[in-house]
């Protein structure tokens, strides 16, 4: 069943509700978008929807998973930490007894630390549709029969798989409305994977914490002391807008592989085991990265090399090819002897600067613990699920004007009045990082690409749409009129 089929607002009175006011344009007939002589067919489209690899990359988890389904998920989520050991008696070797039968040294107190964490909640509506309109076709030469070549990724966490595809929303007034809903929503959540911020909560408008919060040093705090919890603080480098592959920037693989060793070493010695981990960066930044990986192998080597009397080495350069066609077709950076899985995410904020003249432009690499102890999930989304049990009581009475998608994920409203409709939708993730010790990221990494890729983002220099918003008027001469037929 679909996510319009849901819609079924039949048999429901509601009293004194206001009209709802349509907004268009319509798909089909008179002054409907595709009601146009000159459409081809097909069509294909150019929409650019958001890259969001690191979103879902992330595991899933039902939020109502510990509370049998009564309640759909916790206000508040807790990330507790054993952060260390204060200095005691024991430490100093001075403190030794130096008589038989002596009482020894007694040792530091245990610290604990917890930290909170809070849930997100989006809501998302369509446009007005009303049913006087929608099915309406003007003539033989609408965008009924109209066929879409291309389809827009769907499947990501934080859309709902009931997405109509682009070849029902252009049949379907209401499925095209959904689909316009869920690409501008796509657009305003994905960047809050890493830029979210319960800072800019306001009211019911509550922000995920993103990974620039979790993934980030002296920034913890005690849920109820706060007092700063050193412990859980994450290794953070900043590569001071060193332009990677530039002879006065420093070799960023250097830094990745320090980023690597750093967390690998603390998560042996805290007894997690070999934790499993992806890297997150912009495309641009990838392809930058990925050109200069096997000359920078090169020149590691070759660096010691000249320290060695009338050391010698020789280059194949189809070999250092080989291995960056390897690296970008498998999506693996090898690090320090392993190859970490790299996920391509045009959502990371950038900056942009000219020096000299060139385009040059900034991100973060991040690099995001996934499991530790053989498997174990340390970076997941929690959603409350919004068909607990309290919550399907009051649907049963609400009827077709409430129902959820998606496991619970996504709730859904009807506003029906007067043959008028718009849909609804919540949604109430929470981003949780159980090991933010072990987390890394890299600021400022600079690239000066031969040209930025394009952009999904209308605020972005690089975006580009163009075209008509609305449909065509009428187009035929009618006598009764008294005026001139609009042609488009």
């Amino acid at each position: 069943m679909t996510l319009v089929d849901q819609v079924n607002p039949v048999g429901t009175a509601q009293k004194n509700d206001p009209p709802l006011s349509p907004l268009g344009p319509y798909m089909h007939g008179t002054g409907g978008l595709f009601n146009r002589r000159d459409r081809s067919n097909p069509v294909f489209s150019a929409i650019m929807t958001p890259q969001a690899g690191m979103a879902d990359a992330i595991p899933v988890f039902n939020g109502a998973r510990y509370l049998n389904n009564q309640f759909g998920m916790t206000e508040w989520s807790f990330d507790s930490l054993i952060t260390g050991q204060t200095a005691g008696d024991l430490d100093d070797f001075s403190k030794q007894p130096t008589q038989l039968c002596q009482d020894g040294p007694t040792a530091g107190m245990t610290q604990f630390c917890t930290i909170a964490n809070t849930g997100g909640n989006y809501k998302m509506s369509t446009k007005e549709v009303s049913d006087d309109k929608a099915g309406r076709v003007a003539d033989m030469t609408d965008a009924f029969a109209v066929q879409v070549a291309n389809q827009f990724p769907t499947g990501v966490f934080g859309t709902p798989t009931s997405t109509p595809s682009t070849q029902n929303a252009i049949a379907n007034e209401l499925a095209w409305r959904v689909w316009e809903m869920v690409i501008g929503f796509q657009r305003m959540f994905y960047p809050r994977v890493f830029t979210g911020s319960p800072a800019n909560n306001n009211g019911e408008a509550r922000d995920i914490v993103g990974l620039d919060i979790h993934i980030n040093s002296g920034n913890k705090r005690d849920a109820l002391t706060g007092d700063l919890c050193g412990a859980a603080n994450s290794d953070v480098k900043n590569f001071g807008g060193g332009v990677v592959g530039s002879a006065s920037a420093g070799n960023i693989m250097a830094y990745i592989e320090m980023c690597d060793a750093y967390v690998m070493h603390k998560a042996m010695r805290q007894g997690l085991g070999v934790p499993t981990y992806k890297i997150a960066m912009r495309p641009e930044l990838w392809r930058e990265i990925t050109e200069i990986i096997p000359i920078q192998k090169y020149e590691r080597i070759l660096a010691v090399i000249n320290r060695v009397t009338n050391g010698r080495a020789v280059v194949n350069a189809n070999e250092a090819y080989d291995e960056r066609q390897g690296i970008r077709e498998s999506m693996l950076l090898p690090v320090n002897g392993r190859f970490i899985p790299v996920v391509i995410d045009d959502t990371i904020a950038e900056t942009s600067s000219k020096p000299g003249g060139v385009p040059t432009y900034a991100s973060t690499i991040y690099g995001v613990p996934m499991t530790v102890l053989n498997g174990l999930p340390v970076t997941f989304w929690e959603y409350f699920d919004h068909s607990n049990a309290q919550a399907a009581a009051i649907q049963r009475y609400a009827g077709g004007f409430r129902w959820t998608t998606d496991g619970g994920m996504f709730k859904w409203t009807s506003d029906f009045s007067k043959g008028c409709l718009k849909l609804n939708s919540t949604f109430t993730p929470r981003l949780r990082m159980l090991t933010p010790q072990i987390a890394w990221r890299i600021d400022n990494v600079a690239c000066q690409p031969l040209q930025h890729f394009a952009s999904y983002d209308p605020s972005s220099a690089y975006f580009t749409a163009g075209g008509v918003t609305t449909g065509s008027g009428q187009k035929y001469y009618n006598e009764w009129g008294g005026s001139t037929p609009t042609y488009p």
